[in-house]
């Protein structure tokens, strides 16, 4: 039963680990195909952006790469960094926990590797969401109008309130 688990951890663990690999090894290689023309086309793209003004990004609520300080682009290296030292050392708990778990075979250390999996898998499912997030246009604000001043309505006065409740 033990084998069989473990061989079933590690085809979860290609099956992570195969996607990302495979699209390194296939960025390295340029045969002329669709990166080739997706490549040009952003070349054509940047060079067009560099002869129109910025009004279509201001419109679009895209600022240029230009009009971001210094100091924003550094924070981001440094947000960008974080999250590769997290991701790597959520990936190294993982990967130690595997290993005790299956030398030991105890229930506890699975238990820790499970914990770990999760906090791997709820770590990169928020980094993923929040930079999507961050990828979206700003919604544009909608016309706001206000309604008139409202005419406060007409209250009887007290006594004639009373004389209505004591007769009904």
């Amino acid at each position: 039963m033990g084998q069989v688990l473990i061989g079933v951890l590690a085809l979860l663990w290609l099956a992570v680990l195969a996607p990302p690999l495979l699209r390194a090894r296939s960025t390295h290689r340029r045969n002329g195909d669709l990166s080739d023309y997706y490549t040009s086309l952003s070349k054509l793209g940047r060079h067009q952006r560099a002869r129109t003004d910025l009004n279509s990004h201001a419109l679009m609520g895209i600022a240029p790469a230009a009009a971001v300080p210094a100091r924003v682009r550094a924070a981001r290296r440094r947000a960008a960094q974080r999250r590769r030292q997290v991701f790597t050392v959520l990936t190294g708990a993982l990967g130690v926990t595997f290993v005790l778990a299956a030398l030991s075979s105890s229930r506890p250390m699975w238990l820790a590797c499970g914990v770990s999996l999760a906090a791997l898998l709820a770590y990169t499912a928020l980094v993923a969401h929040f930079q999507r997030i961050a990828a979206m246009p700003p919604l544009p604000l909608p016309n706001v109008s206000y309604l008139p001043a409202r005419v406060p309505a007409r209250v009887p006065p007290r006594e004639l309130v009373l004389r209505r409740t004591a007769n009904s």
